[in-house]
């Protein structure tokens, strides 16, 4: 499936130390000067822009930042030395990327009431706009009896573990007991048989394919677009059908807004007149004795003689019950003359599986 990018919104993070929201791109908290930890997550923020501003897309899909391994400040992929303690990068932690955040919306965001004074400000506000209160603060919710799950009972786990293990001790024995064979004698009660020939007709048949499998002699009927076949990479003239958008973390303070989109492939599917030969009849013959012979076929003008088929059915009665077989061929359906005896092993189910002299 094709990934399709549709741009690029900056991501938020929390502070540790003083719970204030900061933009992806910041480096370091932009209320307490605190840098972004390795183990601190990027999230989706609540207004989630597409970034249009060509200074911000210049330096998106460089890389994921590394944390130093001496002072922990992130630093650009590209960067070699830490931008605040000139420490070597190459053992410093590299962020990870490719995590789904979750669906891009741009729905509109609602206000957030000031925690001072009330007043309802814009969700990315960071400071009230009547009295000037932090706004950037998560507040930590307190912890409820309802966020506390409870334990699944031992005793269910249990029971649930001990009916698997009944189920497939039952299933086990049921191939046991049927793999388990029996042997009889036999005594060949009746005997059948049937033989059938086709007969084929040259003449107009009426079929249906795409239009580059049509046969030069055919006479396309009509046609119609239909779904021939779906494509992960884009081809020309496709109907592409895409997914809803969804955000991947980059490591370095930005989403990539992606979609997953198919190629959907028409063609012409036709109908079409062309002359072959079509069965147009077949001739049967049965018989209750040791004596196949194939029916007399008396054939017409733009006439064929198509596919043979034949079937043989041999009945045994063995302790009161009957018992049907169905012989390969003509030469093994022969020996089994009425009234002969044989040797019928049956499996556990009472099924006949083979038959032996």
């Amino acid at each position: 499936m094709a990934k399709k990018s549709v741009g690029y919104v900056e991501l938020e993070w929390t502070c540790k130390r003083c719970g204030t929201k900061n933009p992806g791109t910041e480096k370091s908290c932009i209320n307490c000067g605190a840098p972004m930890g390795a183990d601190e997550e990027f999230v989706l923020p609540a207004q989630q822009k597409i970034i249009e501003d060509e200074a911000k897309l210049g330096k998106v899909g460089k890389g994921a930042d590394t944390h130093c391994p001496y002072c922990g400040t992130r630093n650009p992929a590209a960067a070699e030395s830490c931008i605040q303690c000139g420490g070597d990068l190459r053992e410093g932690a590299v962020r990870r990327k490719g995590k789904i955040l979750g669906a891009h919306s741009q729905a509109p965001v609602p206000e957030q009431p000031c925690p001072y004074c009330n007043q309802p400000n814009p969700e990315t506000a960071s400071r009230c706009g009547n009295c000037g209160g932090d706004l950037r603060k998560t507040a930590v919710p307190k912890a409820t009896e309802s966020a506390t799950r409870a334990k699944p009972k031992r005793g269910l786990a249990i029971l649930g573990a001990v009916l698997g293990i009944l189920c497939l001790c039952a299933v086990a024995a049921f191939f046991i007991f049927a793999a388990q064979t029996s042997e009889m004698v036999g005594v060949v009660s009746r005997v059948e048989w049937e033989r059938s020939v086709a007969i084929q007709e040259f003449h107009p048949v009426e079929r249906q394919d795409w239009r580059d499998q049509i046969p030069n002699e055919g006479e396309i009927l009509a046609c119609q677009q239909e779904l021939r076949d779906t494509s992960s990479v884009y081809v020309p003239g496709a109907e592409e059908v895409c997914g809803e958008p969804y955000v991947v973390d980059q490591g370095d303070g930005v989403g990539e807004v992606v979609q997953d989109c198919t190629y959907y492939l028409y063609d012409d599917m036709c109908r079409y007149a062309i002359e072959e030969w079509a069965d147009v009849d077949l001739v049967t013959v049965r018989g209750a004795d040791l004596s196949p012979y194939w029916p007399a076929l008396n054939l017409g003008g733009y006439q064929r003689e198509g596919n043979r088929s034949e079937t043989y059915t041999v009945e045994f009665l063995a302790d009161g019950q009957t018992y049907t077989f169905h012989p390969d061929s003509e030469f093994s359906f022969t020996h089994y003359v009425p009234g002969s005896q044989w040797t019928l092993t049956l499996n556990g189910l009472g099924n006949l599986v083979e038959v032996g002299p």
